[in-house]
């Protein structure tokens, strides 16, 4: 007797269970279909969205198909987009335990890249009267040998950098 009440009691959970999931599969559809270029080429990596009662994604693969499953019935506006490539958009029809399919052709679109450049205006000293003029080691050696005006150091630069300073 124990048996049979077990027996029965798993029977009943399984077709509950049955019943209970087909009837939640029931009410859902899918979207599926490929997206393809201006020349019939599959365009892989696309990124599909279906808008509607839900929202859903999905990217295409290397045949340019896709499938979203799992989706309430209602109108979707699906819209494909790919960098270089304009967005398409398309509606369909999901239905309850059916596909919907959709066949995309996206057309080349225009790559646009920003360019700024800024700028700075050096500040000028208008008080100052005092002229500057900077020269390298060799060059202030071979004027100074040269008679122009000014003598070269037997020691090392003073300023130590590298360069003279001459202030007339």
């Amino acid at each position: 007797m124990r048996a049979r009440i077990g027996t029965l009691v798993v029977v009943v959970f399984v077709i509950a269970a049955f019943v209970w999931g087909h009837a939640a599969q029931s009410e859902r559809g899918s979207l599926g279909g490929t997206i393809k270029d201006m020349s019939g080429a599959a365009l892989p990596g696309v990124t599909v969205e279906a808008s509607g009662p839900m929202v859903a994604t999905a990217v295409t693969d290397a045949r340019g198909a896709f499938r979203i499953n799992n989706l309430i019935p209602g109108d979707y506006t699906v819209t494909a987009t790919l960098a270089g490539f304009s967005v398409t958009t398309t509606r369909a029809r999901v239905v309850a335990r059916g596909l919907a399919r959709v066949t995309l052709e996206m057309g080349v679109g225009s790559l646009a890249e920003t360019v700024v450049v800024t700028g700075q205006t050096p500040a000028v000293d208008i008080q100052s009267s005092t002229r500057q003029a900077r020269r390298s080691d060799s060059k202030l050696s071979a004027s100074a040998a040269g008679g122009a005006g000014c003598s070269a150091p037997s020691s090392k630069l003073p300023n130590g950098n590298g360069s003279w300073t001459i202030t007339p």
